[in-house]
């Protein structure tokens, strides 16, 4: 934790503990007043180029106990932060929105490369995943099903729903978002085939495929609510 702002999901993030250790604040003070705030804004409306993200998370100390511990975007930051006055507080401040906006351009200067990389990656990636697809739709039918040519539509919305976004918005989403739906396409892939040859019922196909996709997203960190106390 040297560092003060690190890139999580394609964004700068800070973090509680660094905050607290930053500004001579006791951690568990930091954690009562982000709780405080996230419950606070989530009842706000707030302009949409506004956007504090306070994410749960944890560590552990040097004996191995676990602890809880938030990540914090800038606008998050700011909120923590807004009051804390005097020399060195401010001194603080000036150095972690420096170190916000630095990397902020860093990933600027990388985003559209990365992204036309990334978006070539998932629409290249969606022909296979529709290939077998087209097989699990034959497979459904053999088993009984009336709706088999749904299938397509609902493991595109798995995929959307795992991540949160809106299916007309896969084509803006930025190059993290994009990476993460190539991984879910290639776990659905692997998933529905490696079942299919066991002859496992298709709809069973579908929960195991979901239940997969929940399971990355909740180790992975992707498909997080805006404030999470």
């Amino acid at each position: 934790m040297n560092d003060l702002v690190t890139i999580k999901c394609g964004e700068p993030f800070t973090n509680s503990l660094l905050v607290a250790e930053k500004f001579h604040k006791d951690h568990k003070h930091i954690l009562d007043k982000i709780r405080f705030l996230a419950a606070e804004i989530s009842a706000t409306k707030l302009d949409e180029n506004y956007n504090p993200k306070f994410i749960k998370s944890s560590y552990k100390d040097n004996r191995g106990k676990t602890y809880p511990l938030y990540y914090l975007n800038q606008d998050a930051f700011v909120e923590v932060v807004g009051n804390l006055n005097g020399k060195e507080a401010r001194q603080w401040k000036r150095e972690y929105h420096a170190a916000f906006n630095k990397l902020a351009k860093i990933i600027v200067n990388h985003q559209n490369a990365e992204w036309i990389d990334a978006r070539h990656d998932v629409k290249s990636y969606q022909k296979f995943l529709n290939d077998m697809l087209k097989d699990l739709v034959d497979y459904a039918v053999q088993q009984g099903c009336k709706h088999a040519d749904k299938l397509y539509i609902n493991y595109n919305r798995l995929i959307n729903k795992t991540l949160g976004i809106d299916p007309a918005s896969r084509d803006q989403q930025p190059a993290y978002v994009l990476h993460e739906i190539r991984k879910l396409q290639a776990m659905i892939e692997t998933t529905v085939r490696g079942l299919m040859r066991q002859n496992i019922p298709y709809k069973q196909i579908y929960q195991d495929c979901k239940s997969t996709l929940t399971s990355y997203s909740q180790l992975a960190f992707i498909g997080q609510q805006r404030f999470i106390a």
